[in-house]
């Protein structure tokens, strides 16, 4: 019996000390994992939330929660799998395999923390266009000499010290750990924004299918459309006819040559200098809107069809279709979207295009708990949500946001999904829905007393951030007809909407009586940036659609 329990003692010892051997072994391992997947699903996180948070619906609680589940995710899934590396290198008697798979595990981790945290100031801004990865040869170069420099240090340093190598790593990993965390300390006691509560506010379609039978104003806002481009849409599908009772203002010049400031200049008027973040710009605009305020006063019903609503102070249940929305996290969606910007930036160069991104856009993972429909901004979804008018008596007013020419160039003037699509065919979708929504208006006996603005919120040029600055405006004043469409030369800046289009407007003048003061050889203001919140102030001394002409003033607005 005694020499049963010694044997069962020796087992048992024996067990455990190949138990403890084991852990030891994958303890290097498990910190690179950790590390790595901390940077991913923590710190980067943090450091995009903190810096773009009105881009975000959802609140920082929601942000760490989920992150915490794909950390712990994602370690133990990589430590799993180390441990069974470690298990099979230990089968086949060959301890070496294990030991190059940490090699190469730690070279995966060095090479994509440099890259994310050092080599990132190059990368193509997400601006929801398509990324051209073949104009970045300079930057796959430095990229490959990254990878290879790095993997060859690791050689080297397991070849010299091959009995402490792991340790090395781990000492190594757990350095940049504490560097990572080091620097969200400011990022997280300097921004006290990213812990507000969000509003939880949406643009629902109540109201989509009204007019007043005494009065309507309605802004149709398609995004991203050329003026020139649009004109000859128009007229190559013989739609001109539609809009004969309007002018068209092809001389017009934008604020901005993205959508985040335009929306709310051209609900304002106020320009955005880049003087505070832009969600307390966005609030402060609408709070403050003359437009806005107007409309109230002349007794109009206001409602505002915006699907990314950035309106998150209380003021915006003022708006009749504006309501507190309840919504939750589709959290395979969110995943997907979160590894698409971690790929995007954390990858060497060549592989970064399999990240298959083209804007930081978190919309499509949130889920409505709402008996209310919201507002799609998608040309066939708001196309579809189209109906029979009902008319009240009260004023009304509406201001639509749709995606209009905007990327990606996927459908036709049948809403039919194609590949290779163009520009054109994108515009051809828009114009689609403009018909319809124009001819209800008729049907419903309440065109005459419809002012209507039909424009963008710039312009486009192909993939380019520049030449953006001339969209499309066209204007029908109440009680308006023409034998066909009028064309005015006028030199129009989107700061003339808020300033004297919008009343002329609502007091009854025509399209024609508008912008009678202008001089005919005004300089316009025009603010460029390409990266937000590095803006420059550029003047245009000629016609809009002229990108040659327009001089940076030598005014920089930086945050």
């Amino acid at each position: 019996m005694e020499c049963k329990e010694i044997k069962k003692y020796k087992v048992n010892h024996k067990i455990f000390s190949n138990a403890k051997y084991c852990f030891f072994k994958i303890i290097p391992a498990f910190i690179i994992a950790f590390v790595i997947s901390f940077m991913f699903f923590i710190y980067e996180p943090l450091v995009v939330y903190s810096s773009n948070t009105e881009d975000f619906w959802f609140d920082f609680s929601a942000l760490i929660t989920n992150n915490l589940i794909f950390l712990g995710s994602s370690v133990l899934i990589a430590t799993i799998f180390s441990i069974i590396i470690y298990v099979f290198s230990k089968i086949i008697k060959k301890e070496f395999v294990y030991d190059w798979y940490l090699l190469l595990f730690s070279t995966v981790f060095i090479v994509t923390y440099i890259q994310g945290n050092y080599l990132a100031s190059s990368l193509p801004t997400l601006d929801g266009s398509p990324i051209n990865w073949d104009s970045y040869t300079k930057q796959c170069i430095t990229s490959i000499i990254l990878c290879l420099v790095v993997l060859i240090i690791n050689i080297t340093l397991y070849i010299k010290i091959k009995n402490n190598y792991k340790k090395a790593i781990s000492y190594i990993s757990l350095g940049i750990l504490a560097m990572l965390t080091i620097s969200l300390i400011p990022i997280l006691s300097s921004n006290p924004q990213i812990y507000n509560k969000k509003g939880v506010y949406a643009s629902t379609l109540d109201n989509y299918n009204k007019l007043s039978s005494n009065s309507n104003f309605v802004i149709l806002l398609v995004d991203m459309e050329d003026s020139r481009t649009f004109q000859k849409v128009l007229e190559d599908t013989g739609k001109t006819e539609l809009l004969k009772d309007f002018t068209y203002f092809p001389d017009t010049l934008s604020a901005y040559p993205f959508t985040r400031e335009s929306i709310p200049f051209v609900l304002s008027g106020e320009w955005y200098e880049a003087e505070t973040n832009i969600n307390d710009y966005y609030n402060k605009a609408l709070n403050e809107s003359k437009l806005i305020e107007d409309l109230k006063s002349r007794n109009y019903d206001v409602n505002i069809y915006e699907q990314d609503l950035f309106w998150t102070d209380k003021k915006a249940l003022e708006i009749e279709n504006i309501q507190i929305v309840n919504s939750k996290m589709d959290l395979s969606t969110f995943f997907k979207q979160e590894a698409k910007y971690t790929m995007f930036k954390y990858l060497p160069f060549p592989l970064k295009k399999y990240s298959s991104i083209e804007t930081l856009n978190y919309n499509n993972c949130r889920m409505e708990e709402s008996a209310k429909k919201l507002f799609k901004s998608d040309n066939q979804e708001a196309y579809n949500a189209l109906d029979k008018i009902s008319i009240q008596e009260k004023n009304y007013f509406q201001f639509i946001h749709t995606d209009g020419g905007h990327y990606p160039w996927d459908t036709n003037g049948k809403f039919e999904k194609i590949e290779n699509g163009t520009y054109e065919d994108k515009i051809e979708a828009s114009i689609t829905y403009i018909e319809k929504y124009i001819n209800r208006i008729k049907e419903s006996n309440q065109y005459d007393n419809t002012a209507i603005i039909l424009m963008a919120d710039h312009g486009n040029n192909g993939y380019e951030p520049v030449g953006r600055q001339n969209p499309i405006l066209y204007i029908k004043g109440k009680n308006e007809k023409h034998d066909k469409m009028a064309i005015s030369n006028k030199k129009v800046s989107y700061d003339d909407l808020n300033k004297s289009i919008y009343n002329d407007l609502l007091d009854g003048k025509k399209s024609d009586e508008l912008l009678k003061d202008i001089d005919d050889n005004r300089i316009r203001r025009f603010i460029w940036y390409k990266d937000y919140d590095d803006m420059e102030e550029q003047i245009l001394d000629g016609h809009a659609w002229e990108t040659e002409k327009l001089v940076s003033t030598g005014k920089k607005y930086k945050r």
